[in-house]
C-alpha cells in the first residue's frame, strides 16, 4: 500500500507558474477552532476555484498555515491517508443556514445538526479520553511499522 501526502507547502507546484501563491491559515482556540477549521476546510473544499473551475480552493492552495486548535483541524486533512478515507469521510457537507434541522443522531442527513458520521473530524473532541489516545497512537505505530514509515514520518 502506498500513501500519497498532500504536503504544504508543495514547491514543486510553485515552480515557472505564473499563478500569484495562495495560502490559507487557520487560528486557534481549542476545540471551538477545530470546529471552525472544520467548517473552513469542508467549504473551501466545496467551493470552486475562480481561475480553474476543476478544482476546488482547498486543491488550489499552496501554503496552509494553522496554530492549535486550527493545527487539530488541518493537520488530519493534509496528512490522513486517501485511503481507506477520502475527504467526504472526514469533512462535513456545508448547508445553507435555512436548510439545517435539529434530529436524532441516528437520522443520518448532512443537514441534521445532531448528526457527523462515525470518521468525520468533528467528533474528534467527543474521543479525548485516555485510553482512546493510547489506542490510537498504537495503531499508528503498528501501521507505520506494517508500511516501513520512518518514525520521522510520524
Amino acid at each position: 500500500m502506498t500513501y500519497t501526502v498532500k504536503l504544504y507547502p508543495d514547491l514543486d507546484s510553485m515552480h515557472d507558474n505564473a499563478d500569484p501563491v495562495f495560502g490559507i491559515c487557520f487560528s486557534g482556540g481549542g476545540t471551538r477552532s477545530m470546529s471552525c477549521t472544520l467548517g473552513q476546510i469542508s467549504a473551501l473544499n466545496t467551493l470552486r476555484d475562480p481561475a480553474n473551475n476543476n478544482q476546488s480552493l482547498m486543491e488550489r492552495a499552496d501554503f496552509i498555515s494553522s496554530v492549535s486548535g486550527g493545527t487539530w483541524g488541518s493537520l488530519p486533512y493534509v496528512y490522513l491517508p486517501e485511503k481507506p478515507l477520502s475527504d467526504a469521510d472526514i469533512l462535513v457537507s456545508p448547508q445553507s443556514p435555512e436548510e439545517l434541522y435539529k434530529g436524532t443522531k441516528s437520522d443520518d442527513h448532512a443537514a441534521n445538526m445532531n448528526h457527523m458520521a462515525k470518521t468525520c473530524l468533528g467528533t474528534a473532541p467527543d474521543n479525548f479520553s485516555k485510553l482512546k489516545i493510547y489506542r490510537f497512537i498504537k495503531l499508528w505505530i503498528e501501521d507505520a511499522a506494517e508500511h516501513d514509515l520512518p518514525l520521522s514520518q510520524l
